[in-house]
């Protein structure tokens, strides 16, 4: 009997894990405490024994492929069975009070700390832990019951399941650097979206569904360049290296700083919603209704800056 084999593959669940929510390779080695070689090791076992590819290697990047953004909630939720499991081995019974949040990650930074300031005053023996993930990673988390609640910046849907609570709509603008050619324009062209120097955010993110949305509105096929990442996204578009549309509240500052200029778009307007997404069957507890309260008080934020950055107070009200 290989007794080393469940222990060897609950670590290449954890380093799947891990990469798949954003950690680098070479972080979530730090993390997990064994070399690098070793976490990359764990990956490509964990491909063997499923018997497909979970990432795309490009350079030294990695990307979830279909498989295995199919995959990894199943991950998780064989981690978080292996955790109870060992609790109750200890003779300490599973936890059921921790909170699970989740919440997309282009504004978690940003949406996190005013949200645990808030709770550790009114609930301070709360445990909160907080997933981050792409919207519909997020729904499936919480329609299979890993997740109490997550709130995410979306195009609306209807979700079997779920309870869908829509807390603001955000609009969203045309941005580029001032010095841009763009930006001395009259106004922006349908036919611009063809251009290359239109920048996109990976899909799930604040800004890539409206885009296809409005895209698919005018017949204009799939173009530009894709970054991954809200904050890199932003500091091309400071650099003058392109244009893009985003939801105004990320790109705020910039903006009333003068570092970005806003576009004229005469087009179709494609707004974005922060929602509140929970289970419809689900029981509340008083630490889960405490932190719905506060969620639900980002619907009169209306100032936006728990999702700005550089505010370091706090911007969600506490009760």
């Amino acid at each position: 009997m290989d007794l080393e084999g469940p222990t060897v593959n609950l670590r290449r669940l954890e380093s799947f894990v891990l990469v798949a929510q954003g950690e680098s390779v070479t972080g979530a080695a730090r993390r997990l405490g064994f070399a690098q070689s070793s976490l990359s090791g764990h990956l490509n076992a964990l491909e063997d024994d499923l018997g497909c590819s979970l990432f795309l290697r490009e350079g030294r990047s990695l990307r979830l492929t279909e498989e295995g953004r199919s995959f990894l909630p199943f991950a998780l939720q064989i981690l978080t069975l292996a955790e109870k499991a060992r609790k109750t081995l200890d003779g300490r019974p599973p936890d059921r009070a921790d909170l699970h949040l989740g919440i997309q990650e282009s504004f978690a930074p940003r949406l996190v700390p005013p949200v645990l300031r808030a709770l550790r005053r009114i609930r301070p023996h709360a445990s909160l832990q907080v997933h981050q993930a792409i919207p519909a990673t997020l729904r499936g988390w919480v329609r299979g019951g890993d997740l109490d609640a997550a709130v995410l910046l979306d195009l609306p849907e209807e979700a079997p399941q779920l309870k869908v609570e829509s807390l603001r709509w955000e609009p969203t603008v045309f941005a580029t650097s001032p010095d841009h050619p763009l930006a001395s324009r009259p106004a922006l062209l349908p036919s611009d979206l063809l251009r290359s120097d239109l920048l996109t955010s990976e899909t799930g993110a604040p800004g890539r569904r409206a885009l296809d949305s409005l895209r698919d509105q005018l017949g204009i096929p799939s173009k530009g360049t894709v970054i991954q990442g809200l904050e890199s996204l932003v500091a091309c578009l400071r650099k003058g290296l392109g244009f893009a549309l985003i939801p105004r509240f990320f790109v705020g500052e910039e903006l009333a700083a003068g570092h970005l200029a806003t576009l004229r778009w005469h087009g179709p307007i494609v707004p974005c919603c922060l929602q509140l997404i929970t289970r419809e069957d689900r029981g509340e507890s008083r630490n889960l209704k405490d932190l719905l309260l506060i969620l639900r008080r980002l619907r009169r934020d209306r100032d936006r800056k728990p999702l700005l950055k550089h505010h370091h107070a706090d911007t969600v009200t506490d009760p």
